[in-house]
């Protein structure tokens, strides 16, 4: 069984900030989400559009 020094529920943008500074202060982290797009991928942001259309 894996161990993890922090368990981030959701992987939208604010649940991979403290993923990426959880790790990079040194501890281990994990992102839980019901969503099946990958961490770090382009998503639509709540106007419709997504990160290539701006």
């Amino acid at each position: 069984m894996d161990t993890y020094d922090v368990v981030v529920v959701g992987g939208g943008p604010a649940g991979e900030v403290v993923a990426g500074r959880t790790v990079g202060s040194g501890l281990t982290a994990v992102v839980v989400s019901r969503s099946t797009t990958p961490v770090g991928s382009p998503r639509s942001r709540a106007d419709g559009s997504t990160p290539s259309a701006t």
